[in-house]
């Protein structure tokens, strides 16, 4: 290895310097999250909610995706983003749904 470094080194000892390092990896310990019930005591049967893509939610509201998207951009439906994904919770969807219906027996 040494004798490639040193014809590399006289070329551009950059580009010898970045074959050689690598990138350190780092690790995160996994921690479970902790969800506790009204009195504080850890709830062991409490199960994350469900998320649906936003295909998903627009199939169960049976409505175009373009309005779901109009749903989020107006804030009336909360969302997750994870990277470049729009992930909708089943509380949030269930949440949506009842202030639609509140508003509709508000007229």
């Amino acid at each position: 290895m040494d004798i490639y470094l040193r014809r590399r080194a006289s070329r551009s000892l950059t580009t010898a310097t970045r074959s050689i390092h690598t990138t350190k990896l780092t690790y995160r310990k996994e921690v479970p999250m902790k969800d506790t019930n009204p009195e504080g005591s850890p709830n062991r049967d409490a199960k994350p909610p469900r998320l649906f893509t936003v295909n998903e939610t627009s199939e169960r509201l049976r409505v175009s995706r373009w309005q779901v998207y109009t749903l989020i951009n107006r804030r009336k439906l909360k969302t997750i983003r994870i990277g470049r994904r729009r992930l909708i919770a089943e509380p949030d969807l269930t949440a949506l749904i009842e202030s639609l219906r509140e508003e509709e027996f508000s007229r």
